[in-house]
């Protein structure tokens, strides 16, 4: 995750894993912003979550509820794979 965002064009990225890891991704690139989707340590359950997932969350079709604050949102390019 840390070199993928590094070597991405993109300034901002929602992150769905342990948000211990933004503090390492924002060191690392000062220039570009992380934004969790969950608050805490540890997002539960986070070796089940996929792209679809966080897709269909963020489109309000997973069961859960995801809010983004309104200066967090822009429109941006498709969703891709990290891999």
């Amino acid at each position: 995750m840390c070199s993928f965002a590094k070597k991405d064009i993109h300034e901002e990225f929602i992150i769905a894993t342990e948000s211990g890891i933004i503090h390492t991704l924002e060191k690392q690139n000062p220039d570009k912003h992380f934004f969790p989707v969950a608050d805490g340590p540890y997002m539960s359950e986070h070796e089940k979550t996929t792209l679809d997932l966080v897709l269909r969350s963020l489109e309000g079709s997973a069961g859960k509820k995801v809010v983004v604050a309104p200066a967090n949102r822009r429109k941006g390019p498709a969703m891709r794979s990290c891999a």
